[in-house]
């Protein structure tokens, strides 16, 4: 049986927080004050992005930062020692930054952080986990080649641009295919435990 929607209530306002620009020790945090909400978000941001890989390692940047997620312990062993503290892992790598971080109760930043500090300077890069990260971002290139928009952004990339810039981002699938996982150890050493 079909029933009729109920009547929109009146909107409510709401108003953004105004953000802070505070600095903090040798860096400058960007603070939200947000009522009722202990929340806070930690980035490490590195000057290692794909422009920055070795023209034979193309996508080194991009496997790197997902086998860090694998944590010190290998096997996706970080996700579930950040959850613990109610933590989220955040990583992202652009052309020009390698992103880590972590979101969590303010109370529980401390513990997050050092999980990510952990993370960050010794993952444990175990050559079957950094495989299996390789496996699924070619998985993931090929997943995305059904979609047009993505193949004409490929498209366009190779015709407007020249070198790294003219490839994804996560390396070709044939360039990828022959990052190594010493070649991520050596990544990781040189640009981000560096």
């Amino acid at each position: 049986m079909l029933q009729t929607r109920p009547d929109l209530g009146a909107p409510t306002p709401y108003t953004f927080p105004k953000p802070r620009r505070l600095t903090v020790g040798g860096g400058t945090v960007i603070a939200i004050d947000a009522p009722g909400q202990a929340f806070a978000s930690v980035r490490l941001i590195h000057p290692a992005g794909g422009a920055t890989e070795p023209q034979e390692s193309m996508g080194v940047a991009a496997l790197t930062n997902e086998a860090l997620e694998d944590g010190v312990e290998g096997n996706s062993s970080l996700a579930p020692a950040l959850e613990r503290h109610g933590a989220e892992w955040v990583s992202r790598v652009t052309w020009d930054s390698f992103v880590t971080g972590v979101d969590a109760p303010a109370n529980r930043l401390q513990d997050a952080t050092a999980l990510l500090a952990e993370a960050v300077r010794n993952p444990a890069l175990r050559d079957e986990d950094v495989l299996r990260r390789r496996d699924q971002i070619l998985e993931r290139f090929w997943l995305d080649a059904s979609v047009p928009s993505t193949l004409a952004t490929r498209a366009v990339g190779g015709q407007l641009f020249t070198g790294r810039y003219a490839t994804p981002l996560s390396g070709a699938p044939t360039a990828l295919k022959k990052v190594t996982p010493q070649a991520v150890r050596d990544f990781h050493a040189s640009s981000i435990a560096a």
